[in-house]
């Protein structure tokens, strides 16, 4: 019948949380103060929010300036391009022939699929080989242009590749 105040020590705070609560009664300011918390401890806070709630991102910002960590937050916003940290899925691999396994792995594979799928596969690994070895970035903006453009893909590797050491021979 009575509101009291609830405290939740740091050190029982190791584990997931579940807040359950009607409309309009502090799940979201219950979560600005943790994060808060956690912010000014040092730790790595990810929050995933598909309300997309301005009051919380203005809290986390906040908690990042006054803790002196703007240089942690990083925000990955889909609906806010302008603020949002860029992902290039491209960007890491081990081994070459992962870039073109990844962009052709929503191709269907059955029946003739198969076929233009080993096709498409084989095209890209050699286009990624070629950027790679150029030292130019592989995104699929990259990709999309070389793919279109065959032939300068192999004017710019083989003056990348073979430089002439006099134009005049």
């Amino acid at each position: 019948d009575t509101e009291q105040p609830i405290y939740l020590h740091q050190h029982n705070r190791n584990s997931h949380m579940v807040v359950f609560g009607m409309t309009r009664v502090g799940k979201t300011r219950l979560m600005c103060n943790i994060v808060a918390q956690d912010i000014r401890n040092g730790e790595a806070v990810l929050i995933i929010d598909p309300k997309s709630d301005l009051e919380l991102l203005q809290d986390i910002v906040a908690a990042c300036k006054v803790a002196g960590r703007e240089k942690d937050l990083m925000i990955l916003h889909a609906g806010m391009p302008e603020f949002s940290a860029k992902y290039n899925p491209l960007n890491n691999f081990v081994n070459i022939s992962e870039i073109a396994t990844r962009v052709t792995g929503a191709i269907s594979a059955e029946g003739e699929g198969q076929q233009f799928k080993d096709f498409e596969w084989k095209f890209l690994n050699i286009v990624s080989t070629c950027l790679m070895e150029m030292g130019e970035p592989i995104s699929y903006a990259t990709l999309a242009f070389y793919v279109t453009r065959p032939k300068h893909l192999l004017y710019q590797y083989g003056e990348k590749m073979f430089p002439m050491k006099d134009p005049r021979y």
